[in-house]
């Protein structure tokens, strides 16, 4: 993020954010310009002029998918049919495959987040690049507690609470 800021990182045109969660819940097969415009926000003005500019400059285009590992179709990324044609109707795990493959926008910049035990179901051979942003572990959840609750006793019980709790160690 700091290189992003500092404009040693490619800046782009659009951005777009998709959570898997809102995703899984689309059934019908839907194009990339719907994925786009439908599922996220319609261009004030000239969607048809936005859409050839996406489609032509696609190295200026980022799309963020949040939360890999509630995507219900997950377990078929590497199977999954994909595709180049941008206006081909596709199911919505055809359309991230054929994203996250280099088939369709080839050249945009795709950032997925997701639990690591859930980045297996990734194919990597197709990746430019792989992060992880690591979480609390015990020490420095006790640090956290113990800066944060000046009260002993409260420190003891944040600690215990946050210790014991696996959704919130997960979530750490």
């Amino acid at each position: 993020c700091y290189e992003w800021t500092r404009g040693a990182v490619n800046q782009f045109q659009y951005v777009f954010l998709f959570e898997f969660r809102q995703l899984n819940l689309i059934k019908k097969t839907i194009d990339l310009k719907s994925m786009l415009f439908d599922l996220f926000l319609q261009p004030e003005r000239k969607p048809h002029s936005v859409f050839r500019f996406i489609i032509g400059n696609p190295e200026k285009i980022l799309i963020l998918f949040d939360g890999f590992d509630e995507f219900a179709g997950k377990a078929t990324v590497r199977t999954s049919v994909v595709s180049d044609d941008p206006i081909a109707p596709l199911s919505v795990g055809q359309l991230f495959s054929s994203l996250y493959n280099g088939k369709l926008l080839p050249g945009c910049t795709i950032l997925i987040t997701s639990r690591p035990k859930d980045i297996l179901c990734l194919p990597l051979d197709v990746v430019g690049q792989v992060g992880e942003v690591s979480g609390f572990n015990q020490c420095k959840i006790k640090e956290y507690a113990s800066r944060f609750f000046r009260d002993s006793e409260h420190n003891r019980q944040a600690i215990r609470h946050l210790l014991k709790n696996n959704k919130i160690l997960n979530m750490c």
